[in-house]
């Protein structure tokens, strides 16, 4: 039969332990469980925290519902096995399933932690995950492409031995950060997988301070891709060592979407693509490598929205700037650079690891963008680094509307053929340097 004792006075003072088949408890204070059996629903209700005994189970069949009006709820033990969604609401919430964790509200003012396990997934019925910090935590998979884990927090860190598709339409101030910023508390930082097929998608819909990836995203195979409905500023390494592919996207149509790559971005292992959107400007920092291995070929096209797959055009003076020292990297693969304002060029290497095979070149400034028409015949292409070797590739395509260099500060090249149009000014400049 069914377990009531819900009235607001109670206070139980002592560990609390009930079987049957839906399970209702209430405490006017805390509440310690212990092996709480549930073949229908669970709840509970307490002032203040929710709370687990050592060593004991709460297994549910249904649906359970906790609310720790002003405290906090833990229920970490390696036992507990919710068999349905989960709600929950708090100050802190850390839940631990020994298998699948199927959540749906999950409301924290502070943090949330969630876990799942026996390589079972994290997976959302319904509504959203809200606080400061989320951590996800699943020997399987973490929300699904069609149904990814929605939040609306300040913080987000996750590992998977599966996929990882998160969903943020928060609004903090700064943006949404990738990292829970903690110290890896739980040995957990940024997002990663260890599956060879597992997916990274991290999209965030609503915040106009976008994303900042503030810990390091890994997957080893299936890729990665970061939408920033804004922003998006990589602060911390992006790589794939399994071949798979990078998308990085600073999604909109204003010029603060900007994408900024301070951290090194990396496809390994096999012939991964990179590929670089801003509805603005592109910018890689001093010292930070954007490379892909095999045929794997790196393209960054500023001035362009990437609108979730469906290109369009951005502002018409997006441009593309590297740092003296950045470079962009391929072994064997092609180099594409477009944006309708300049483009300032360091180091594009098309023969990385220096066999006889090279890729081509394109660096393409007064683009005319997704449908023809952002060339305003305003554009140039410069040197970033001086009399440093700029461009090695089999062969390289140059256009801009107001010049390629200058007689000062020349493009060094180590190509084999070069194509230069210069569609205003008669500028095209460059030196040609031995293999």
């Amino acid at each position: 039969g069914a377990v009531t004792v819900n009235q607001a006075g109670n206070n139980f003072q002592s560990t609390v332990t009930a079987s049957g088949t839906n399970v209702a408890l209430r405490d006017t204070d805390a509440i310690q469980l212990g092996n709480i059996t549930a073949t229908g629903t669970f709840g509970v209700t307490a002032g203040t925290n929710i709370t687990q005994a050592a060593a004991t189970a709460v297994i549910v069949t249904g649906t359970t519902s906790l609310t720790a009006t002003a405290g906090l709820i833990t229920l970490e033990q390696t036992g507990n096995d919710f068999q349905n969604t989960v709600t929950a609401s708090g100050t802190d919430i850390s839940l631990r399933d020994a298998n699948a964790l199927q959540i749906g509200n999950i409301t924290a003012t502070a943090t949330v932690k969630l876990q799942s396990g026996s390589g079972q997934d994290i997976s959302r019925s319904a509504g959203t995950i809200s606080g400061t910090i989320v951590r996800l935590i699943s020997a399987g998979s973490i929300g699904t492409a069609v149904n990814p884990i929605q939040t609306v927090v300040g913080k987000v860190a996750g590992s998977a031995n599966g996929n990882i598709y998160i969903t943020d339409s928060g609004t903090t101030a700064g943006g949404v950060n990738i990292g829970a910023g903690d110290g890896n508390a739980d040995n957990l930082a940024g997002l990663t997988t260890t599956s060879a097929t597992g997916v990274i998608r991290f999209e965030e819909t609503a915040n106009p301070q976008g994303i900042v990836a503030a810990e390091a995203v890994s997957a080893v195979g299936g890729g990665v891709t970061i939408l920033a409905h804004s922003p998006l500023t990589v602060n911390a390494a992006v790589s794939d060592n399994g071949g798979g592919n990078i998308l990085l996207a600073a999604e909109g149509q204003t010029a603060a979407d900007d994408l900024t790559i301070n951290a090194n971005v990396t496809a390994s292992g096999g012939n991964g693509n990179i590929q670089l959107y801003a509805g603005d400007s592109i910018s890689v920092a001093a010292a930070q490598i954007v490379s892909a291995t095999g045929m794997g070929t790196v393209t960054a096209i500023a001035g362009t929205d990437y609108n979730s797959g469906t290109p369009q055009d951005g502002t018409s003076s997006g441009g593309i700037g590297m740092a003296s020292d950045a470079e962009i990297r391929t072994e064997d693969g092609n180099i594409t650079l477009r944006a309708p304002g300049d483009i300032s060029v360091a180091v594009l290497n098309a023969n990385s690891d220096a066999d006889a095979a090279r890729g081509a070149v394109i660096v393409s400034a007064d683009d005319s963008g997704v449908s023809g028409t952002q060339s305003n015949n305003v554009g140039a292409i410069t040197d970033a680094n001086a009399a440093t070797l700029n461009v090695t590739a089999q062969s390289l395509e140059l256009k801009a509307a107001t010049g390629i260099a200058t007689s000062a500060n020349r493009l060094e090249l180590n190509v084999g053929t070069v194509a230069g149009r210069v569609v205003c000014e008669a500028v095209l400049m460059f030196t040609m340097v031995d293999a």
